[in-house]
């Protein structure tokens, strides 16, 4: 939880929840889910959030098939400008690889994700999350770190939305 900045006279608050469930299935398969949710908003008499506090979703880390911080509300002009609420979650079911590993430092996934951002928290609406499905491989290089490829089928993008099948992401963990 955040609480506004000291000295001004905007106050606001954040506040984000995120949750990872490991589930061993047969044959050595694993079932990874990840959940996230925030919300930001003002408080005593404040009427906007800063825009730098805004939620975005899009990206290898909340819904891949979309472009990076490119969900949710736009301006006028077309461009994101993030909202007051973020919720994401990502299914993985980690594929046992053809060739013998330690599993520490490669796998192979078949993923579903959904999220979505939303100007208001009361504008939520299942209708409005984005969905997407696809495959993912993750290498643990010795020079670069994780590497973390994926290829994603968006299945029910909207007019607006920016698509983006392929994507590299380097640095998270696993």
């Amino acid at each position: 939880l955040d609480v506004s900045l000291p000295g001004s006279d905007i106050m606001y608050y954040t506040m984000s929840y995120r949750t990872q469930i490991y589930q061993p299935l047969l044959w050595k398969f694993l079932l990874e889910a990840n959940g996230s949710a925030g919300f930001v908003n003002t408080f005593g008499g404040s009427v906007n959030v800063p825009p730098y506090e805004n939620f975005f979703a899009g990206g290898s880390r909340t819904v891949r098939g979309y472009r990076d911080g490119e969900l949710g509300p736009r301006d006028t002009f077309g461009n994101p400008y993030g909202g007051k609420l973020r919720t994401t979650a990502q299914m993985n079911m980690i594929v046992p690889m053809p060739i013998e590993t330690d599993g520490k430092s490669t796998r192979a996934a078949l993923f579903y994700d959904v999220g979505n951002v939303f100007a208001e928290g009361n504008e939520f609406t299942f209708g409005q999350l984005r969905h997407s499905m696809g495959i993912d491989f993750q290498w643990f290089t010795p020079f670069l770190g994780l590497l973390d490829l994926s290829y994603a089928f968006p299945l029910n993008e909207r007019p607006g939305d920016r698509v983006e099948r392929f994507q590299i992401n380097f640095g998270t963990g696993f």
